[in-house]
Formats: structure tokens, sequence, C-alpha cells
């Protein structure tokens, strides 16, 4: 059996990411042997020897074709997208996703740390925000008559900082922090509502990026002179959120 790579598998929650081992404990806890069932976890480039003679007899592949570890979909998310230390991927979809790549990552109970599949002495985190797109269209129905351009409109008639007004929308249950509902605040005390809809507007989307912040350095990322910030997803097209992206992290964006 192909062993496990170090990235994917340390999102098992059985390997210490430090010595890129099992941990025998948290093997015992889940079951017998599973030590000797699993085998050594390897970097994720490593060379596995060749390809099955089944491959080679059943689907003509050259029986000098060698076999990669490879890596599960996140961490190849972070491969593909081509990361570096000092960027910050953000994907902006149904959800929100944030990759960082970590040089020594800080001990935190949310979210997920793991090797790095690139670099096997570096880590990297992953973020999921479960309220994203579906959030923002709601407040767009809601303030700019579900049009994005008067949605735009609004948010580039308001300063960085919303005059000091800060809005939380969690339409689901978040992921990051735990809550639901919304929370917003003014300079001095949590308000049922804003005061006009340009505020509104520009709360959810700063409220959003500067979780994502937030948390980024709670994970032990640096942010300063060097960080680049990699935007995708759907509403990676809108510019105006992208300048609130770019203002919130003091970071250039750019757009794959």
């Amino acid at each position: 059996i192909a062993p496990i790579d170090i990235s994917d598998g340390s999102g098992m929650n059985l390997m210490d990411i430090h010595s890129k081992k099992w941990n025998q404990t948290l093997l015992d806890a889940c079951g017998p042997n599973l030590a000797e069932k699993l085998g050594e976890p390897v970097p994720s480039n490593t060379d596995v020897g060749p390809i099955s003679n089944y491959f080679v007899e059943r689907y003509n592949f050259s029986p000098n074709c060698r076999v990669i570890a490879c890596t599960g979909d996140n961490p190849a998310s972070l491969i593909g997208m081509r990361l570096d230390k000092g960027w910050v991927a953000v994907s902006l979809g149904t959800s929100d996703t944030a990759f960082l790549w970590l040089s020594e990552p800080t001990v935190v109970l949310d979210g997920h740390v793991l090797c790095n599949p690139v670099d096997k002495d570096s880590y990297m985190a992953l973020l999921c925000f479960k309220n994203g797109s579906l959030t923002r269209e709601r407040i767009r129905n809601n303030c700019a008559e579900g049009s994005w351009d008067i949605f735009n409109q609004l948010l580039n008639s308001t300063p960085r900082g919303n005059f000091g007004n800060m809005g939380l929308y969690f339409d689901a249950q978040e992921i990051l922090p735990f809550l639901q509902g919304d929370y917003r605040f003014t300079k001095t005390t949590r308000v049922c509502k804003f005061t006009s809809l340009e505020v509104e507007v520009r709360a959810v989307i700063e409220g959003q990026f500067i979780a994502q912040r937030a948390y980024a350095e709670d994970f032990g990322f640096k942010i300063g002179k060097d960080t680049k910030i990699l935007a995708t997803g759907g509403a990676s097209e809108n510019k105006a959120l992208l300048q609130v992206l770019a203002d919130v992290f003091n970071s250039p964006v750019y757009v794959q």
C-alpha cells in the first residue's frame, strides 16, 4: 500500500506535524495496530515506486512509470496557486477560504494547520468561513436593489474604517467564529441597525475581510511589506471588493 503524504495525512488529526510521525496515543484511541496499517508518512513529492503491473497490462502504462505520493485537494490548491512565503490566497465563493504559507504555526483551537506540501519544513493553514457570497448577496438585495453596480457605488461612497462602524453577518452557523446572526457595532455600542445603506454595505465587506486577517494573524502569519494576496473565486471579479481586501491587509491583491 502506498504511504500517506505528510500534508494530507496531517489533516487526519493523528499526526504530530512537527515530527511528521503518527502520534501513538492518538492511534491507540482509534484502533489497534494502526501504525502498521498506515505506514510511515512521507513528503508529498516522494517517489514511492513503480506503477503496478495491473495498470501496465490493463491500460498500457509504461513499466518505467513511477508513482508519486502526491497529496490531498486542499494542499494541492496551495501548490496549484503557486503560493510562497508571504502570500495569502483568498477564495471568494459560497464559502470564503484562506490559504496561508506558515514558517512556524501557532497553537490554535480553530481552523486547520497542515504540513506544507511544497516545503516539508514549512506549514500551511486553511481557514474556512461558511458565510461568503450568499451573505454578501443578501445585503446587496436588501440595500442595493439586487444590483452589484449600486452595491459598489454605496461601498465606494464610504471611507475605509466605515466611520468606526463594524458588522459581522452569519446567515448560517459560522465556523470561524462559532456564531450565527447579525452583529452590528458603532464606535461605542452594539446596535440593531445602521443609519444608512452605505454603512451597512461596507460593514459586511470589511467585517468579512477583517475576520480573515485576524484569524490569519492568530495562526502566526506575519503581515508586512512583502505580503501579497491572491484572490480567486466568483467574487474576485468585483474590483470594489478587492480594494477593500487590499485595504484591510494593507497589501497588493492579484487575481488568478
